[in-house]
């Protein structure tokens, strides 16, 4: 059937289905890789899942090892190959056994002592062992494995070397075991160090067991490498994923809260699928100083991208020596994720998986209707108008109306689903996991949902050859019912508003300014889905010589279609209609890194390595969007069928490229002495080709004190190490290509009395903007004591950042539609101190450890390029309470002095004073009459209930020459705590976060009384009004105004101290308790391993700040930089969350 509405609708979607495609193209080209890679590792395996798999029935009589052979390659497809000399032919056997694998049936025939068996495919290689091996009698061996404090280890495997005869101890920690008397028994256990130990005939060995400690052997991740602890010269701090694992979060940001020193960590915004605000060492920079995100090596990830219980490690590179081999993406820090890989053995497919239940923690508590307009007479009262009187009666009714917002507030549930299978071989491993969140908001018609698809593999091809691969596929669905927030509207619409219509059509919703909060609903649907293929391969040119190769390609596609209905209600403004549009954007980044790594000792003392890479990334963005409005049916939300007349569409490009050259070279000098330099060259496509290179050193030094001989007189300590280092990194953070102009095309230009098309210069070009750059120290001590239970580390860190990159915004007579430019100015100094504190111990059944972290933050202003006589600049940011000034921290707080409130006239009229003119002499009315000043205000008389604001000068003027440095919007101190109990299969852990030093500014509050007219009050602030002489509160809020000409003697137009306060906190950000069942038991239901636990998130909050959250209040912004420490009430509140779930291993 021939549909010509549909035949149109293609033809205008024609656009976005071919610019799909051809992202779909390069998907199909990368699962077809991902697909070949996963039938490398499945047919590489196959072996291992067949004699894991396969079960069967063996029954022989009175049957020789080769007969038994025989029978098993009957039943099954294994073969055998074996040399028949070796074997005990005159043994017979007599079997039956019912559903067994090949392994037990292996170890049911032979001897441990005198054969071992692999498997090569599905042939089952049987040897005799080398008698050589086994001088002397076998003897039988007991002891007893114990840990340093004398408590008993069960679980400990004990296995002779070389062969498969061993034991694991028992709940005491003994062992009994038949072993050569000349052999080596080898002893293992997760979490402490593996020690061989010769037999040499004894019959007793005990043996006392070492954790496995963050110490100088530790491997960790340092950029395009790996380098064990002893080696680390900068500063880099480290999250193992056994700790992200055990935090029941939806991403990575908020699990790293209080986990790691110098890293501040603020869930700024409840609304689901967002990310937590990251900074490392604080603001260094104006605008973007987020750090840069490095995901199995590549860069620009995004921590929701990994789940977090799919991260082994994260590395968090602070200072400039660090962070110098990632060039200018690397000047704010980095954080480098590490994901869970295949290993060596079994498959094991793991199930991981909670219900959290999401509450709002502190909702606020709304005025009713009543209050509200009772409310509003006080305010018109207080101003002094003439209001109608009213018999009570008449506004009775307003009781009876019930504002719905609770409506709109909801209790709500977070599942999450995950499932992974894991395994391999020497040659190959792989892993896959599949993991789907279903995250539902605690506001109506919101919510987010994801799925992850993460597989990677690891390919041994040969000797010297390596080839490994990481796809990841992520898709996610977020609704946002009101677009602009349904939190923000609960609080910007009157409560006599009702939030629901019921599809009444004779319902009036505007009263005064408000709108009912969804007559204006929509659905505003954002579709997401991002891949990454990651490929490398390396080449062992020669011992501790390798050439590696990376490619990684990312594509990010992103669909927000918005509706908003038609609703049967009327306003004064008419009746809104049915709206639709469409914003599609898409983003991919080509990414090539050719690395040579270098890592060899010379003799004893002398070890070596070095780093050279060359790096190239293309990043291209596109978008384009459309908008109708007049569409005629609610339930068919598709553009075509809006007007014409209203259709607006818009689109845009970008394209960028970076070119880097990186050298990493480092010397040991027997383990005490290690020096490493790195230098990174790095071009960018944003600059003028004259200005485009920049180059990025960094030098750093380590000694390890604990090798050199004179500690062996102190054995308390069990290691020590100081660092020191220097480098200097840069940014680029500027809109691309503003060396050219832009060109706007305007239909506005008239010829022959006609309208013409013509161009003209929208932004002018401008050559002169160079790299921004920061200067960076940092000396550290680490020490370990007390056979390394205990832990402490001390940092000092100190950064420059100068000719920081900024808008300046030009004159009016420069006749541009853009009027700003980026440039080059100002310098900023970070500095502050990191401690880390830990203690970790076992006392026979229970382990422990406990640990705290503290940072210092300090910014201060260094320089600026103020104009001519000017020494700062007021009324910043948005309310317009900031300020720059030398000597203090950027954009700080700056207002007046709130220093009480007028209480009476008497008052006011006892604190008047005869103004002056220029020639001082004092000034008279028209009448006669002296012309009356008051100290605190410059708008003639003030009225009781007002603020009192203190002249700093006293000029008798309340200007920006009164106003004064109030503190800073960012955290100086943050402490992290953690405690982590385990006995008996019982698991304890919590974390807490504090943030110290930094304040808020309420505006919401400091508008509460205009809001009255159109807008949601807190009861809070509103019954802390001044309502009358002697009334004076501890919040200092003043009267009540209506009209906006007294909003000045209000003081909402003049920030002051009296909305701003302190937003110091403590949280117990995660507490978490856990059972594991005991593996006898799980045996005999076919399970490896199965952990239940419940956990809260958010539970308590210690604090002093009078808003909702002083998370929320006391930091950071998505919106804008100019936004972060302003507390307007109206951002989405993190929830309080409770989960139960449950880890099971197969």
């Amino acid at each position: 059937m021939y549909n010509k509405k549909a035949t149109k609708i293609m033809k205008k979607n024609r656009f976005f289905l071919s610019h799909q495609w051809l992202g779909i193209k390069k998907l199909l080209l990368i699962m077809k890789l991902t697909t070949f890679f996963l039938f490398l590792s499945v047919v590489a395996i196959s072996a291992d899942l067949y004699s894991q798999n396969t079960r069967f029935d063996l029954n022989v009589r009175n049957a020789t090892i080769v007969q038994v052979f025989d029978e098993i390659e009957r039943v099954t497809d294994f073969g055998f190959l074996f040399k028949t000399d070796q074997l005990d032919m005159d043994r017979l056997y007599t079997l039956n056994i019912k559903d067994v694998n090949i392994e037990k049936i292996m170890d049911e025939i032979l001897d441990k002592s005198q054969y071992s068996y692999k498997f090569i495919d599905r042939t089952i290689v049987v040897t005799k062992i080398d008698s050589n091996i086994y001088q002397g009698q076998n003897i039988k061996v007991s002891g007893k494995v114990t840990d340093s404090a004398g408590g008993a280890i069960p679980g400990v495997s004990v296995v002779v070397k070389g062969t498969t005869n061993g034991t694991i101890t028992n709940a005491d920690g003994s062992y009994l075991l038949n072993v050569p008397a000349n052999g080596i028994l080898v002893f293992s256990f997760v979490g402490m160090k593996t020690q061989e130990v010769q037999i040499a005939g004894k019959t007793t060995i005990d043996i006392v067991m070492e954790e496995e400690t963050v110490g100088i052997g530790e491997v960790i991740a340092v950029g395009y490498g790996t380098l064990r602890r002893s080696e680390i010269t900068g500063s880099i701090s480290s999250v193992k994923g056994e700790v992200l694992g055990k935090i029941p979060v939806t991403n990575i940001s908020s699990a790293l809260a209080g986990t790691a020193k110098g890293v501040m960590v603020f869930d700024v915004d409840g609304d689901v699928g967002q990310d937590a605000i990251i900074k490392i060492r604080g603001e260094s920079t104006i605008g973007d100083s987020n750090p840069l995100i490095v995901i199995d090596g590549v860069p620009g990830g995004n921590l929701k991208d990994v789940p977090p219980d799919e991260v082994a490690s994260v590395e968090i590179l602070k200072d400039a020596a660090a962070a110098t081999i990632y060039g200018s993406r690397g000047a704010n820090g980095v954080i480098l994720i590490t994901t869970k890989r295949g290993f060596d053995g079994k498959i094991q497919v793991t199930y991981d998986g909670y219900v959290k239940f999401n509450t709002v923690a502190n909702p606020l508590e709304i005025l009713d209707p009543y209050s509200t307009c009772f409310l509003l007479n006080e305010a018109q009262i207080m101003d002094g108008a003439a209001i109608t009187p009213y018999n009570t009666p008449d506004y009775e009714w307003l009781k009876s109306i019930r504002s719905d917002y609770t409506d709109l507030i909801r209790d709500t549930y977070t599942y999450r689903h995950k499932l992974s299978i894991a395994g391999g071989n020497k040659q190959h491993q792989f892993r896959l996991s599949a993991t789907y969140d279903d995250d539902q908001g605690t506001f109506v018609n919101n919510f987010y949902k994801s799925g992850t698809f993460i597989f990677s593999s690891d390919h041994q091809l040969s000797k010297r050859l390596k080839l490994s691969n990481t796809f990841t596929y992520r898709q996610a669905h977020r609704r946002n019912g009101y677009a602009y927030n349904t939190y923000k509207a609960v609080l910007a619409y009157a409560p006599y508003l009702t939030a629901f219509t019921n599809g009444n059509p004779n319902l009036y919703t505007e009263l005064e300014d408000g709108w009912s909060t969804l007559a204006y609903s929509s659905d505003n649907d954002i579709y997401q889905d991002n891949y990454v293929f990651n490929i490398e391969g390396s080449y062992t040119i020669m011992e501790g010589l390798v050439l590696s190769d990376r490619f990684a390609y990312k594509q990010n596609n992103s669909n927000q279609e918005v509706f908003n209905y038609k609703q049967e209600v009327f306003t004064s403004t008419g009746q809104n209609d049915n709206t639709a549009s469409l914003n599609y954007a898409k983003g991919s980044s080509l990414l090539n890194d050719v690395m040579l790594n270098l890592n060899r000792t010379f003799g004893e003392k002398h070890s070596v390595l070095g780093t050279i890479v060359f790096s190239t990334e293309k990043t291209k963005g596109s978008y384009v969007s459309a908008y109708r409005s007049g569409l005629p049916f609610s339930s068919v939300p598709s553009l075509n069928l809006g007007t014409t007349e209203s259709a607006t569409n818009d689109g845009g490009f970008s394209d960028d490229t970076r070119v880097g050259l990186v050298g990493r070279l480092g010397y040991t000098y027997n383990k005490k002495y290690v020096v490493q330099a790195s230098v990174r060259r790095d071009a960018s496509s944003r600059f003028t080709p004259e200005k485009r290179w920049a180059t990025f050193p960094s030098v750093s030094f380590a000694w390890n004190i604990d090798q050199e001989p004179f500690m062996e007189k102190i054995p308390f300590i069990t290691g020590a190490k100081l660092r020191a280092s220097w480098g200097r990194l840069g940014r680029d953070k500027l809109d691309a290509y503003q060396y050219y102009s832009l060109v706007n095309l305007t239909s506005g230009y008239i010829f022959n009395n006609s309208q013409t098309t013509g161009a003209n210069i929208a932004k002018q070009a401008y050559e002169g903007t160079g790299w921004e750059g920061n200067e960076s120290i940092d000396l550290g001590i680490e020490l370990y004591s007390l056979t390394n239970r205990l832990y402490f580390s001390v940092d000092y860190w100190r950064k420059n950042t100068v000719d920081m990159i900024f808008d300046e915004t030009l004159p009016l007579y420069a006749g541009l539609r853009n009027n700003t430019i980026s440039v080059n100015g100002g310098e900023i100094l970070n500095k502050g101190f990191e401690f880390e504190l830990s203690w970790k111990e076992k006392k026979g059944d229970l382990s422990y450890s406990v640990g705290a972290n503290l940072s210092t933050y300090k910014n201060e202003v260094l320089s600026w390029p103020f104009d001519e006589g000017i020494e700062r600049i007021y009324r910043l940011g948005n309310p317009r309470c900031f300020a720059i000034e030398k000597g203090h921290p950027y954009y700080a707080f700056y207002m007046v002095d709130a220093i009480g409130i007028w209480q009476s006239d008497a008052e006011i009229d006892a604190a008047r004073y005869h103004q002056k003119g220029a020639n001082g002499n004092f000034l008279y009315g028209s009448t006669g009459t002296p012309t009356w000043g008051w100290p605190n205000y410059s708008r003639g008389r003030p009225v009781p209930g007002n603020i009192k604001f203190k002249d700093q000068n006293n000029d008798g003027i309340i200007d920006d020459n009164d106003y004064v440095y109030k503190g800073q919007r960012y955290p100086s101190v943050i402490v992290g705590l953690n405690a982590n109990f385990e006995y008996k299969g019982f698991d304890l852990s919590v974390i807490c976060q504090g943030n110290f030093g930094q304040s808020a500014y309420i505006y919401a509050t400091a508008g509460a009384d205009s809001r009255l007219k159109g807008g949601a009050t807190d009861e809070y602030w509103a019954y802390a009004r001044w309502t009358g002489d002697g009334s004076t509160n501890d919040v200092m809020e003043p009267r009540l105004s209506y009209a906006g000409s007294n909003q000045w003697y209000s003081g909402q137009n003049n920030p002051n101290d009296a909305h701003l306060h302190k937003t110091d906190y403590l949280r117990v950000k995660t507490a978490t308790l856990g059972y594991t069942f005991k593996q006898s038991f799980l045996k005999k239901i076919g399970m490896n391993s199965v952990r239940i636990y419940t956990s809260g998130f958010n539970l308590f909050t210690f604090t002093k700040y009078p808003g909702a959250d002083p998370e929320l209040g006391g930091g950071y912004s998505y919106d804008s930089y100019s936004n972060a420490g302003v507390d307007r009430i109206m951002t989405y509140p993190v929830p309080k969350s409770y989960i139960l779930g449950a880890q099971i291993n197969f």
